[in-house]
């Protein structure tokens, strides 16, 4: 099991995400902008990015090509805290969209293609 990349604009909704992550008894890692992010995806390789696209350096749709054509094998659930303008566009991109509020355990492990180990 590798890490997961969290990307949110701060770390109040970092917590949210990496709440959901020990849940799963994941590892995570937490960046706080988009430049950061970019810095760990060169740097390491991840099993998942969960992020927002509203961060203090890069916002909206951009947000999201910019994460992921920095790893384009990397699955990519996309949250967002308020709006949801985006939703359809990353989806058809063909990553995941959930609502933060809303990310559970089931979310991650679909994006990542992990078999919920409930279903034995």
């Amino acid at each position: 099991m590798g890490t997961t990349l969290i990307v949110q604009p701060d770390p109040p909704c970092a917590y949210r995400v990496a709440a959901v992550l020990r849940r799963l008894r994941r590892p995570w890692r937490a960046v706080y902008s988009l430049q950061e992010a970019l810095v760990e995806l060169a740097a390491a390789e991840f099993d998942a990015i969960i992020a927002d696209i509203s961060l203090a350096d890069s916002q909206g749709i951009r947000t999201f090509f910019d994460l992921a054509a920095a790893a384009p094998s990397t699955p990519l659930i996309v949250t967002a805290g308020r709006r949801e303008s985006h939703a359809a566009r990353v989806i058809m991109s063909g990553a995941t969209f959930v609502p933060r509020s809303k990310l559970s355990p089931d979310d991650v492990r679909e994006a990542i293609g992990e078999p919920d180990s409930r279903a034995a």
